[in-house]
């Protein structure tokens, strides 16, 4: 009997994956901090990370493939990540504006795909992310300070 292409698509996953963090964001809890009159939170929040809602962090495996954009010119060569896709087996499900952390890299969930092979159960995940533009520094500052890493905040 042959493998199915579920568990083949599944080590694939697994090969490639490595330890990251993933905040989930309930969307019905509002946060203290969120300010009544603007309905803007605090960005040094340190219960919601500037979220505005009530979150929980999971450490989780996941493979990521940057999309990356080089532009060079006379005097000019950068590199820049426009968006990231994330891969998780099964058992990680996400939400759009969930926030993944892979390091120093800090992505909001754009949009979220079930994949499904030999049956309708879904096989992995696929995550559409953009990179955090705003407060990314203090995000990952408070983040940290969550964890027990920084104590100078």
């Amino acid at each position: 009997m042959q493998p199915s292409f579920n568990n083949n698509i599944q080590k694939v996953i697994k090969k490639f994956s490595y330890p990251m963090w993933i905040i989930y964001r309930d969307q019905n809890i509002k946060c203290t901090c969120v300010d009544f009159t603007t309905n803007q939170p605090n960005p040094k929040c340190k219960k919601c990370l500037g979220t505005g809602r009530k979150i929980k962090i999971r450490k989780i495996t996941a493979a990521r493939q940057p999309f990356r954009v080089s532009i060079t010119g006379q005097g000019v060569a950068t590199e820049f990540s426009l968006y990231s896709t994330y891969y998780t087996l099964n058992n990680i499900k996400a939400n759009p504006r969930d926030i993944l952390i892979d390091k120093n890299s800090v992505d909001v969930i754009q949009d979220c795909y079930e994949e499904r092979c030999n049956d309708n159960e879904p096989t992995y995940y696929r995550y559409l992310t953009a990179p955090k533009k705003t407060n990314k520094d203090i995000f990952l500052k408070m983040f940290n300070y969550i964890l027990g890493s920084d104590k100078n905040v």
